[in-house]
């Protein structure tokens, strides 16, 4: 009773849903004291009055519990924010090159190759072995490399496939590395 005074004075709904709740947990309880003096198929037909509070008991529990989903996913999105900008990216002139931005300026001078192939004479055709040779030599003589340069200096589609696959494999074995001077600039292989 002290639990139900302090609810009228602060949510006469709680207050009410507590008193349904206590009536009804009154109720089930009387029934059962009750003697049974009913026939068998009356009560057969009579449904036992704790299955409807189990009922409204797991409904409750389920919307609790989608509500606390609910709130643990506003609470994700809220701590959620992307990087601001920081004074070391305008002052940074060297951004690291990622595969993606290798892959954009191969298809960029495939794209130009197809172009301005008007005619092919066969001619000899470099191995991976000598392309990786003549790389390595390149970047260790002159410290850096310029792919986008290196790529429009290749002739065939062929050697352009050969030269992109040397620059990942030198990349993952050797001790260089893809870099940016700036953000969608020209890439450049780098000795480390």
């Amino acid at each position: 009773m002290k639990y139900i005074r302090l609810m009228k004075h602060l949510d006469i709904s709680v207050a009410g849903d507590f008193l349904v709740m206590a009536a009804t947990l009154i109720e089930i309880k009387s029934k059962m004291l009750l003697p049974k003096e009913i026939s068998e198929e009356a009560e057969e037909e009579m449904e036992d009055p704790r299955e409807a509070l189990v009922r409204q008991l797991l409904e409750h529990q389920k919307f609790k519990n989608a509500a606390q989903m609910l709130y643990a996913r506003t609470t994700v999105e809220q701590a959620v924010f992307p990087r601001g900008k920081l004074e070391t990216d305008e002052n940074n002139s060297e951004t690291n090159a990622s595969v993606f931005d290798l892959l954009t300026v191969f298809q960029k001078i495939l794209a130009r190759r197809v172009e301005e192939v008007q005619m092919e004479i066969e001619r000899e055709e470099i191995s991976l072995a000598d392309m990786i040779k003549s790389m390595k030599k390149r970047i260790f003589e002159g410290t850096e490399l310029n792919l986008l340069k290196f790529f429009e200096e290749m002739h065939t589609r062929r050697e352009l496939v050969t030269a992109f696959i040397a620059v990942l494999e030198i990349v993952r074995t050797e001790s260089v590395k893809l870099m940016q001077t700036a953000t969608f600039g020209d890439i450049i292989l780098k000795k480390v």
